[in-house]
């Protein structure tokens, strides 16, 4: 559903809905989408309510984080950005592989971050697990645990691991924005210990170490499929930016794509938001009846 004036995308005007005012903007034969574009968070949380909303309809485009880099000097290159899972056998210039690289973007495994890196899995209580963009069943307790491995150079220091699933409360109306921070279902704490989670990874006129840990979460009584989303953030008052490494007041904050529960044995085919993931298909006004669009952007009416 859009309100959006067409012309003022550069597309065509496919017709009015004369009853919703839907301009026939929206479509999702998309598989990929930026949440994180340069280091505005107003931005961040503004996308994130709408990719929570799609989430919740059971229409899961992958989440990235990108640079917006246009200018030499205006932004800086190389963060934030996206990390794609492509495993191990294609994780080295030599084994690349471009349509491994696509399947994955398209099938949720990514992360995006500006600093923090970390993988995530879920685990039931029989031992089954499932990774980023995989579904796991949940049907035999309702119960599931996170786990995640988290890395990063010593410069880059997080705090907490919010946890969000099955939200209803992020829809924004047609036409509007909302860029409040969007509060985690639950959170745990992140406890970086220098004499147990920092490791030297090079030696030399100076000494690199990086924070390694693993962190874990639980829940239960899980009833209902469900979409489980993480952001790994420094977040506290008085957390530490990236200075001067990032060169702005930035906080570390990195997010992932969806892993899903089943808890019925049939798949993750029940969304929180289901109900909103079938739209009548507008009603183009007279005028636009029989309209044919050229690929050149031009129109002209069958009679």
């Amino acid at each position: 559903f859009s309100t959006a004036d067409p012309t003022n995308k550069r597309l065509p005007d496919l017709g009015t809905n004369p009853l919703t005012g839907d301009t026939r903007l929206w479509a999702e034969n998309f598989t990929a989408m930026e949440l994180m574009n340069d280091h505005s968070t107003s931005n961040f949380w503004t996308i994130a309510h709408w990719w929570l909303t799609m989430v919740g309809r059971g229409f899961s485009p992958t989440m990235t984080a990108v640079t917006d880099t246009h200018k030499r000097w205006a932004n800086v290159g190389g963060v934030p950005r996206t990390l794609v899972f492509v495993g191990d056998e294609h994780d080295d210039p030599m084994s690349f592989q471009r349509d491994v690289f696509a399947r994955a973007i398209n099938d949720d495994k990514a992360i995006g971050t500006n600093g923090p890196t970390f993988r995530i899995r879920l685990e039931n209580t029989q031992g089954a697990q499932a990774e980023l963009g995989q579904t796991l069943d949940v049907r035999a307790d309702g119960k599931v645990t996170g786990i995640i491995d988290l890395e990063m150079p010593e410069w880059i220091e997080v705090d907490s691991l919010d946890i969000y699933f099955n939200r209803e409360d992020v829809i924004v109306p047609p036409g509007e924005e909302n860029d409040e921070e969007i509060a985690p279902n639950t959170s745990v704490d992140i406890d970086l210990d220098p004499q147990t989670d920092l490791e030297v990874v090079a030696t030399g006129t100076v000494e690199h170490k990086r924070w390694k840990k693993q962190v874990s979460f639980s829940l239960e009584g899980v009833t209902e499929d469900t979409y489980i989303i993480v952001m790994v953030r420094g977040r506290k008052q008085g957390s530490r930016n990236m200075r001067p490494v990032v060169p702005e007041n930035i906080r570390p904050l990195a997010f992932s794509n969806p892993i899903f529960l089943d808890a019925d044995g049939d798949g993750y085919n029940n969304p929180p938001l289901k109900q909103l993931a079938s739209v009548p298909p507008p009603i183009a006004p007279p005028s636009a009846m029989g309209a044919h669009v050229h690929a050149d952007g031009t129109t002209h009416d069958h009679h």
